[in-house]
């Protein structure tokens, strides 16, 4: 089911639905009526960054395991602790990276750009290029349209492989083509905000202090 739900072209997605199909009738049948545009990649309306909802919300059930047995307003205050130890960690790593773009997305530029190596590059235009790889598939890479054929480059706003090796045989830089979410001031403005505690009113806590945590 993953390789469906991460599928940038729709004819990989229908091999894959159609495999689930076969070996699991029932799940998918469910997965029809969950509706495809929440749960694929090909399918979606808008761009999930390579991010899929169900991974944010089952890793923020996992970090609420414990407090979810707290009283609510303990949970709560469990919830603003540790949503601001958060920020302050992320906002000190963001201030002290020298990268243009976020180490993660560094690090997958780096390995599409190994696999450019066997690639051939062929001029259709000025900013159009034809790219072969090793097998002999051949993909439409538009550098000024911000599109390629085999759709990656478009879902993940990432340059992908064959994006990579038209840039490389245009002498422009592959940094010009990740999107702006990814760049390390954006990252940076994302933790400008503080999150403060809750205050106290004429010498009485607005909150619950957490188990074992002291209140001076």
């Amino acid at each position: 089911m993953s390789a469906a739900a991460r599928a940038f072209v729709l004819d990989d997605f229908n091999k894959k639905f159609l495999e689930i199909q076969r070996v699991n009738p029932g799940c998918a049948a469910y997965l029809v009526d969950v509706g495809f545009s929440h749960w694929t990649r090909v399918h979606s309306a808008g761009k999930r960054y390579n991010i899929m909802d169900n991974n944010i919300a089952e890793s923020w059930n996992q970090v609420l395991k414990e407090a979810r047995e707290y009283p609510f307003i303990c949970m709560l205050e469990y919830i603003r602790t540790t949503v601001m130890e958060w920020f302050a960690v992320r906002r000190t790593r963001a201030a002290s990276s020298a990268s243009v773009i976020a180490p993660t997305v560094r690090k997958i530029v780096e390995e599409n750009f190994e696999s450019t190596m066997a690639m051939a590059v062929r001029p259709i235009s000025d900013f159009e290029f034809q790219v072969q790889i090793r097998s002999g598939e051949c993909f439409t890479v538009k550098l000024v349209e911000g599109t390629c054929s085999c759709n990656q480059f478009q879902c993940l706003s990432i340059p992908c492989p064959h994006v990579i090796a038209a840039a490389n045989r245009l002498g422009v830089s592959v940094d010009t083509f990740v999107d702006v979410a990814y760049f390390e001031e954006t990252i940076r403005h994302a933790y400008d905000e503080k999150i403060y505690p809750i205050p106290s009113v004429g010498g009485i806590l607005l909150w619950e202090p957490l188990p074992g945590q002291k209140v001076t």
